[in-house]
């Protein structure tokens, strides 16, 4: 099935091309991301008809990422034809459809070992490109000639933060994961060349810068998961150097958070909001996610197996907020709670739950798996993986992810990417292991 697919380059070729727009547009014009994701969803369909590669996934991992991939919106479609019929239940339910229809894609990717150095040099000039993006609109503010690049998006339009043409919440989350893709990249492949080494590691500093200026905390939070994760694996590969230069790092950075007047002035007022909550002021941004994680447990507490449905969330939190007293005013403003695991409770109870911790289970059992082999390409691929699920895991403790369409369409389409990836390594040097080992018999 390799050579089938080796034999047609331009398949690889638009894959490449068709990745390399989404995640150009993806947080900087509007709507040209959808579109790109549409298109590779066509490719893929298209591609596994032409190729007709296999599709039956015999492995375990194959059977755990189709499971992942199908039970949220099986889930989802559940919920939705359980309770009456509304527009927005309907839109979000399409979105959802992406995880289906992007499987002949996996299965065509899976076909196909992609060209590693050209997907690390592209990830990390989007990381670049955003930080350029987000230090201009950052100057522009600041000169008092307003906003740039937002195209007149007003949640792109908050307090000077730039963000990019998006919410700074999606724009910190995104850049971050950018970040973690060029660290993967110095972590396997900092001996291989000096000008990649350099890309590399200028595509951290600036997509790190980005993220910094969004001034999102939820962000800043996952800093201290990833940097535990990056060490504990390093530890065990026994990369002393390269521990050393992560712990460095680390330190760098806590000294830039302990020493700058934006970040500080952050930690002052989440400080200063906390104690004003316990009061029973909840006017402040903290006090008001604590009031809509309230209103979701109550919700929860109402009907915990199968929830109240999709797009539920909003009408029913502002009947609560009505008949409680002191709560914010922002609880039922906003169509989510502001954290993940409420969300699909209240949408879709335990179930959703459940559904939920499988769509992280099954692709972070494949990438944990890849992160034990020796080759460095399955290696990468993995750690891009499993960066991923963790700075979603976390920051999906102060925003409903898989409610907007950027975090949603980059989670699945990078997934699926990393996945397929490691199992086609994976593939590839198990036959190469196993012819060599006839070889070596005969």
């Amino acid at each position: 099935m390799l050579s089938a697919v080796k034999s047609q380059p331009l398949i690889a070729v638009c894959v490449f091309v068709l990745y390399s727009l989404f995640l150009l547009t993806l947080l900087s014009i509007p709507d040209l991301p959808s579109l790109f994701a549409a298109l590779l969803v066509v490719l893929g369909i298209v591609a596994a008809v032409w190729l007709k590669p296999t599709v039956l996934p015999f492995k375990l991992d194959d059977r755990l990422f189709l499971i992942s991939f199908l039970l949220f919106p099986l889930v989802s479609l559940i919920s939705f034809l359980n309770w009456p019929y509304s527009k927005e239940a309907h839109y979000r339910l399409e979105d959802y459809s992406l995880f289906v229809l992007l499987l002949p894609l996996f299965f065509v990717l899976k076909s196909y070992r992609l060209n590693i150095k050209a997907l690390i040099i592209l990830f990390s000039c989007i990381a670049i490109f955003s930080g350029l993006e987000s230090i201009i609109q950052y100057w522009h503010f600041k000169s008092g000639r307003g906003y740039i690049f937002t195209f007149d998006y007003y949640m792109a339009e908050i307090g000077g933060r730039p963000s990019g043409a998006v919410n700074p919440m999606r724009y910190a989350g995104i850049t971050l994961v950018y970040s973690t893709l060029c660290v993967a990249g110095i972590m396997f492949f900092i001996r291989r060349s000096k000008r990649l080494s350099a890309i590399l590691l200028l595509g951290v500093v600036l997509s790190c810068i980005a993220c910094l200026l969004t001034q999102v905390r939820g962000a800043w939070l996952v800093l201290p998961f990833l940097a535990i994760f990056y060490c504990f694996y390093l530890y065990q590969k026994k990369r002393k150097k390269a521990l050393k230069v992560l712990v460095t790092l680390m330190i760098i950075l806590v000294g830039v958070f302990a020493t700058n007047d934006r970040i500080k002035s952050r930690v002052l007022v989440t400080e200063l909001q906390v104690n004003s909550y316990l009061t029973g002021d909840s006017s402040s941004s903290l006090g008001a996610r604590l009031d809509m994680f309230k209103a979701a447990w109550v919700l929860i507490k109402e009907k915990p197996l199968f929830g109240h449905g999709l797009n539920s969330y909003k009408v029913k939190a502002t009947l609560i907020r009505l008949s409680t007293p002191g709560m914010s005013r922002e609880v039922g403003m906003w169509k989510n709670p502001h954290n993940e695991v409420l969300q699909v409770m209240v949408e879709k109870g335990v179930l959703g739950l459940i559904s939920l911790i499988v769509l992280f289970a099954g692709p972070a059992y494949i990438f944990i798996k890849g992160l034990k082999r020796k080759e460095e390409e399955i290696c990468y691929f993995s750690m891009c993986g499993l960066s991923i699920l963790i700075v979603y895991a976390v920051i999906g403790q102060s925003v409903a992810l898989f409610e907007h369409e950027v975090f949603n369409h980059f989670f699945i389409l990078m997934i699926t990417l990393f996945a397929s990836q490691v199992l086609s390594y994976r593939d590839f040097f198990d036959k190469k292991y196993s012819e060599e080992a006839v070889v070596r018999l005969g």
